[in-house]
Formats: structure tokens, sequence, C-alpha cells
């Protein structure tokens, strides 16, 4: 047996304690791993591009974020720079869109039929009325999104294969309402295009998106700031952007409008400040002030994002306490899973609607893209022609890669207020001083 000479109690307390301190030096990077940061984008219409500007300083400071939680315009620049585009091309996309085509459905005039050319010229405000299951409808929306849904979907192509939201470059979680349960719809998965979409329809100005046997409306009715959807992800601390519509002031009461806008603003609100209480002093709370800019004045939505800049400014020492040096941000960057850039090249076209005639027509007018690289500006093209008959509430497209073949299925809806019987419609004229004469 081989002798063991016996150690000192003291030089083996003093190893022991020497080795312990060598180990925290040598481990502490594996288990003092920093916090995650997640980002909650709140709803607000046109206020929301504030998120841009709030943006832009995240990234100057080099804050790496984790996980992006968004409702209505939050979810549209969450999905946004959750699909890997910089703060720099969002405010690029905001500057660019014209938001007259993008809030109607219509579209460019040139894309019209030569009826609805007529039509328009005649008339400028029309409202249709259907006849359904024995009874006259009206849309349940002013718009039906047609052309809105194009243009997310074009600033979305990059996402056209992710199916689960945790894949994007940054994972990612959109909130909608129910409005059969009044309950929130947190999208984790499925079409990006889609959940956004569904997550801004606000209600009476949007029809509801229909999926999966549930009437979606804009999820600022119930969590518009879904702080508890980005805990759930697993964020240790977060950066929350409040972008809501403050109250009016009495002597701006004076309308129905006004009324209800109050209303629907003071519920927001209120069920809001309920998630802002539950934020600990680890978390950063943004709210911009945003001036007189209205939910719905998107003509000057850019302005808001300077002052998305500057609300940020006023927390940069928090921010700063989260910042990574140049060499560790530009690692965290590189982690996230790359997007497809280019365009697919489109095996199979799939015409989904009830009618055979409809399938075989349209199918006719499509069959150029089959064995073809993706041409969006065409096929947007024909879509907004189809649309433009009045036929369909909704046109989608959505390309779909399966066993390396790639499917475009095109789905035309019906007028869920059924066949229009009758469109009421306004003419308007300008005696250009300022008037209009219906």
């Amino acid at each position: 047996m081989k002798s063991v000479t016996p150690v000192p109690a003291s030089r083996s307390l003093r190893s022991t304690v020497f080795m312990a301190i060598l180990s925290v030096l040598i481990l502490a990077p594996a288990w003092a791993e920093r916090p995650k940061i997640g980002l909650v984008l709140g709803g607000g219409g046109a206020r929301g591009a504030a998120h841009i500007g709030v943006l832009k300083i995240i990234e100057r400071e080099r804050i790496p974020i984790d996980y992006i939680a968004g409702t209505s315009m939050g979810a549209i620049v969450g999905a946004l720079y959750a699909s890997g585009k910089s703060p720099a091309e969002i405010e690029e996309i905001v500057n660019s869109i014209n938001w007259l085509d993008a809030l109607n459905d219509k579209g460019p005039r040139n894309e019209h039929s030569i009826r609805s050319k007529k039509n328009d010229a005649e008339f400028a405000i029309s409202m249709e009325v259907g006849f359904n299951n024995g009874k006259f409808q009206l849309p349940t929306g002013l718009l039906q999104g047609q052309r809105m849904e194009i243009l997310l979907r074009r600033l979305l192509i990059d996402t056209s294969q992710v199916r689960q939201f945790d894949d994007l470059p940054i994972p990612f979680r959109a909130v909608a309402t129910n409005l059969v349960t009044m309950q929130p719809v947190v999208f984790d998965d499925g079409d990006l295009t889609i959940a956004v979409r569904a997550s801004m329809s606000v209600p009476g100005g949007f029809e509801p998106v229909r999926h999966e046997g549930m009437i979606l409306v804009d999820g600022g009715i119930v969590n518009n700031v879904p702080v508890d959807v980005a805990r759930a992800m697993g964020a240790d601390v977060l950066i929350v952007v409040d972008v809501r519509t403050p109250l009016s002031a009495a002597g701006d009461l004076d309308s129905v409008g006004a009324v209800l806008n109050q209303i629907i603003n003071g519920l927001m609100n209120a069920e809001t400040d309920e998630e802002i209480v539950t934020l600990t002093s680890d978390d950063i709370y943004v709210l911009p002030d945003l001036r007189d800019l209205g939910a719905t004045d998107f003509t000057h939505a850019y302005s808001a994002i300077g002052w998305g800049e500057e609300a940020a400014l006023t927390h940069l020492d928090q921010l700063q306490r989260l910042s990574l040096s140049h060499s560790d941000y530009a690692a965290h960057v590189a982690a996230r899973p790359a997007q497809v850039k280019a365009l697919p090249t489109i095996d199979e076209i799939d015409i989904n609607h009830k009618s055979p005639g409809t399938r075989e027509s349209v199918g006719k007018l499509l069959a150029w893209q089959e064995g073809k690289i993706l041409d969006l500006n065409q096929l947007e093209g024909n879509i907004s022609s189809i649309y433009s008959e009045g036929t369909f509430s909704t046109i989608q497209y959505e390309m779909v890669t399966d066993n390396n073949r790639t499917k475009l299925n095109i789905e035309l809806k019906d007028k869920p207020w059924g066949p229009t019987i009758l469109k009421a419609a306004l003419r308007v004229s300008d005696n250009f001083e300022g008037e209009l004469n219906p």
C-alpha cells in the first residue's frame, strides 16, 4: 500500500480556499450570464413610429434584444426588427410608404379594371350592402385591409418560410384579440403577416381577421402593452415603450366620435396601467412625449421617430447598464438565425376558392409565375386587378416550401356580408377654396 504524508490542517485549508477562488474566476463567465432582455412595443397607430427612435438608441448603445412582444403598430415595428431589419431600414420604410394607398383597399388607379376606374371617377366614398342568410348585412369594417396586407407581406417576405416565431433572428410574439371571447390571442407560430395583420385590425376601421375559427381584432383592446407576454417568453429585464393616446380635455369632447374615442382610450389606458405596475426597478419604462400627434395621423408619423429618440435618451444611464462591448455585441448579432434573402422559384400554384370557374380563371391569369422566380411586382399587380372587380373581400397569397418545392397558395375570400346588392355612394367635389361639396 502506498503511504500518504499527512498535510497540515492550515495548509489544507489555504489550498481549499485558493482552489475555490480559482474555480470562481475560471467559471465566472459561464454562470455570470447577462440577463435576457425583452422589448415590449405598445399599440398607438401613427404614434407607434416612436418605437423606431427607441430602437435607434438601443442599437447605438449595443443593447442585445433577446425577445420582442408587440401589439398593433408595436407588432408591425417589432416584426420588422425581429425579422432582421435595422432601425434605419424601418425608418426608411415608414417614411417611404404612401399611406393613402396603404389605407385604401383599391390601391393605385392604374391597377384597376375599366369598370372600377369609372366608379372611382364618379364616386369618392361608397358603402356596400349585402344579402346573406336571408337578411341584409353590412361590412364589419370600413376597410378590408387588402392593400395593408399586401404591403406587410412584401415587407416580411424574408420570413415567408419561418413557421415558428422563435426561429426569427429575434424571437417574436404578436398580440390580437378574439372578438368572440374578448381574450388575448398570442401568435407564436404560423404566418407572420397574418399575425401582424390581426394584431393591428382596429375595430370598425378594418374588417376583422378570420383565422382558425376565430374573429380577430386589434390586440390593444385587451393587451396594448404586452409586458406579461415578454415575461412569459423568458425575459429577465424589460424595455417597455408605451405610445398610448392620452385622454382628451373636456373641451375636446364635442362629438360622438370624440366621446367614443375617449371611452376606448380610457379603457385601454387603464388596462395598460395594470401591466405597467408589474414592472420592477430593473425594467426600463419609456413614455415618449408625442405632443398632439393623433393615432391616425400617419402622414406626420415621421415626427414621432425623433421624439422616440428623445425619450430613450432620458433613460440613457439605465440603458447603458445593459450595453455589451463592441466585440460581444457583434458576436450576439452574428449568432442570430439568418434569413433567406433570395426570392424562391415557384414550383406550383394552388388557387383556393369554392368555385371551379374562379379557380380556373385565376389560375390562368397567374400561370406565368409557375416555374419562375417569384415576381412580386407582377403578382401584386395581378392580385390588385382581380380585387378591383369588387367580388372578394380579400385576396391573400402565401408561399409554403416542402421537400425543396415551393407552392404559391392564393386564397380568395368571399365577402362575409354576402354578394353586394346595393352600393350607396357619395359624390364629392372640391371648389379649391377649402370647401367640399357633396
